[in-house]
C-alpha cells in the first residue's frame, strides 16, 4: 500500500548453517570437485589465519586448518564449533578458486565441460553451506 516503505529484498533460497546461531556439530558432505574448490583456500593456512586472527590465536587456526585438510571426498565433514565455521567459511568467501575459470576457458586452459562442472560444484558447495565464492 501507499505507506509501504518495506524494501522488497529477493529472497535466497541459501541456507546458512555458518552463522553464529547454529548448534554444533554441523555435518556436511561434499564431493571430490566441491572439495577441490574447498581445499584451493584452505591449503593457505597462513592467509586464513590473517582473516581470523582477531578472533582466535593463529596456531590454532592452522592446526584445525591442517585437521580439515584430512577431510576425504564423500565421507561427513563434522564442523566441531565456531572456528571450523569459521575457517570454512572463509575458505569458500576469501578463494580465488572460481573466478579464474571463465578466463581459464577462453585461453584454452581448461574445457567449456570442465568449466561448466567447477560452476556447477561451486553453486552446490554455496547452497549447501551459505556461503559464496567471489566470482569477479
Amino acid at each position: 500500500g501507499e505507506g509501504d516503505t518495506t524494501n522488497h529484498q529477493p529472497i535466497t533460497t541459501m541456507n546458512q548453517p555458518l552463522n553464529h546461531s547454529t548448534a554444533f556439530p554441523q555435518l556436511f558432505q561434499f564431493t571430490k570437485l566441491e572439495w577441490e574448490l574447498i581445499q584451493d583456500r584452505l591449503n593457505l593456512s597462513c592467509c586464513i589465519a590473517e582473516v581470523l586472527e582477531d578472533d582466535y590465536p593463529a596456531p590454532a587456526i592452522e592446526e584445525r586448518c591442517d585437521a580439515l585438510l584430512d577431510y576425504k571426498p564423500g565421507e561427513t565433514l563434522a564442523l566441531r564449533d565456531q572456528l571450523d565455521a569459521d575457517i570454512l567459511a572463509d575458505a569458500i568467501m576469501g578463494s580465488n578458486a572460481v573466478h579464474p575459470i571463465k578466463d581459464a576457458v577462453d585461453y584454452g586452459e581448461i574445457t567449456r565441460g570442465r568449466a561448466l562442472a567447477l560452476y556447477g560444484a561451486a553453486s552446490r558447495v554455496e547452497n549447501k553451506t551459505g556461503c559464496a565464492f567471489p566470482r569477479d
